[in-house]
């Protein structure tokens, strides 16, 4: 039994395996780099996140709203001050009108 091998068989099936293991790693490295992010993407985005940053920096604190929220509320107080003033203004207008209403007569 004399076996011989069949160098252009051989040959052939071991370009088969490596274009299929090419075509397997390709396949890979296409799908592994559709999801990493680039320099770009990620400069974009802590471009992003340093103007928020600032845009926070800036917007009112806690404290600032108590503040503003009392400062509203001192100025409803004084507007019912002033609301009561106007009421008896009225009512001495009022009486300032009947008496020289009464006196013509």
């Amino acid at each position: 039994m004399e076996s011989e091998i069949n160098y252009q068989a051989l040959q052939f099936w071991f370009a088969v395996f490596n274009a299929t293991v090419t075509f397997l790693i390709a396949v890979y490295v296409w799908l592994s780099q559709r999801q990493r992010a680039t320099k770009s993407d990620i400069d974009d985005i802590d471009d992003r996140l340093i103007r928020i940053e600032k845009d926070v920096e800036h917007a009112p604190s806690r404290a600032d709203f108590d503040r503003l929220s009392d400062r509203v509320a001192q100025i409803g107080n004084s507007v019912n001050g002033v609301e009561g003033q106007l009421a008896q203004m009225n009512r001495n207008l009022g009486l300032i009108q009947e008496h020289l209403l009464n006196r013509s007569n």
